[in-house]
């Protein structure tokens, strides 16, 4: 057993430890760890359904399978690989990765990260959140998802074919044509666009999407923009306007 983030000790008299909260106040837990899949990592990549060719798996999938086994270990503790449905969940999440990789929109989004996972669980579900979704519903997602594996490993299906996600669309149609690089500098307070790495991209992008996804459920986006930015009541800001306003001041 081990806490989840960094630990704290704190000496003296009365000495005491903690485990720090995340930026976004998620409190730490003490749960089970068990050693990364190492050997058995090209049989979980042919199983996800992203190495279906003969001969050894790339690096780049065994890679890309220890992230996904890794999003399966957070969704349902460690031991998931012991859960009577590992197979078929392993293959859900390598159809959603696969999914991914077919997706033209999505490559500036980077890697599948518990992200996606989390705003797919909520699509498919049909619902706005920028809280994680119940082990429930991801199961179900990811079941219903390896139903789907053939297509998904063909290249047939996309993420966006596969479920409509309007929080992320409207994210990226505010990103579209921008220099990324330069907006996520301002965004993450770095001196300047050379110093933003892929990752740094990708925050920017997923702070965006989670900024959509908050904004959904804003159901008078003009009064809340001259509320939360003190515009003068003569400022008559498009409800367009004054979402990117709001995205922006969120970010």
């Amino acid at each position: 057993m081990a806490v989840d983030r960094v630990h704290v000790l704190m000496r003296g008299a009365t000495p005491k430890a903690g485990a720090l909260a995340s930026p976004s106040g998620s409190q730490g837990a003490r749960g089970l760890l068990l050693p990364e899949p190492g050997a058995e990592l090209a049989a979980l990549a042919r199983t996800a359904g992203l190495h279906t060719e003969d001969g050894p798996v790339p690096a780049d999938v065994l890679a890309t399978t220890l992230r996904l086994v890794k999003a399966l270990r957070r969704s349902f503790g460690a031991d998931v690989a012991s859960d009577a449905r590992f197979e078929a969940l392993l293959q859900g999440i390598g159809a959603l990765e696969n999914m991914r990789r077919a997706d033209p929109h999505l490559r500036v989004l980077g890697p599948f990260t518990l992200h996606h996972l989390h705003l797919v669980t909520h699509a498919r579900h049909q619902r706005t959140s920028n809280d994680p979704p119940s082990r429930d519903d991801v199961r179900r997602v990811l079941l219903d998802a390896a139903g789907r594996k053939d297509e998904a490993a063909a290249g047939r299906l996309t993420l966006h074919q596969y479920t409509p996600m309007p929080s992320l669309d409207w994210a990226l149609r505010r990103l579209a044509g921008q220099d990324l690089a330069a907006l996520a500098a301002d965004v993450l307070r770095l001196p300047d666009a050379s110093a933003v790495s892929p990752r740094g991209r990708g925050k920017l992008v997923w702070g965006a999407v989670k900024g959509a996804e908050a904004l959904r459920s804003v159901t008078d986006p003009v009064a809340l923009a001259k509320k939360a930015l003190h515009l003068p009541a003569s400022a008559a800001p498009t409800p367009d306007e004054a979402g990117d306003r709001l995205l922006w001041l969120m970010a």
